[in-house]
């Protein structure tokens, strides 16, 4: 009685290690999924942070050039009304001196 008592525990003890032996390896597989999971999600940020980052470059660049590009019209526009300014004061000039 005693001898089979041992041999209860002994087969209890077994029965614990092994369950305990497959929680962990369960919980080692799904922390392997896991950091695998995030991996990926810090590789996709990166992809995205990139994007981003090109994103505010190109918007930089762009704002750039449409502040260069207005004040070139604007120089235009000047230079055109000083040319008109001219031409008016020629034309008058010229009329002026067929009359």
């Amino acid at each position: 009685m005693l001898r089979e008592n041992f041999i209860l525990k002994d087969k209890n003890y077994i029965l614990l290690v092994l369950f305990i032996f497959v929680i962990l390896s369960f919980q080692n597989w799904y922390f392997g999924s896991l950091t695998s999971q995030n991996q990926e999600l810090i590789n996709i940020n990166k992809e995205v942070l990139s994007s981003y980052k090109e994103l505010i470059d190109n918007h930089l660049k762009y704002s750039e050039d449409v502040h260069y590009m207005r004040i070139t019209a604007e120089n235009l526009e000047k230079q055109n009304k000083e040319l008109m300014e001219k031409t008016e004061r020629l034309n008058e000039l010229f009329f002026d001196q067929m009359y």
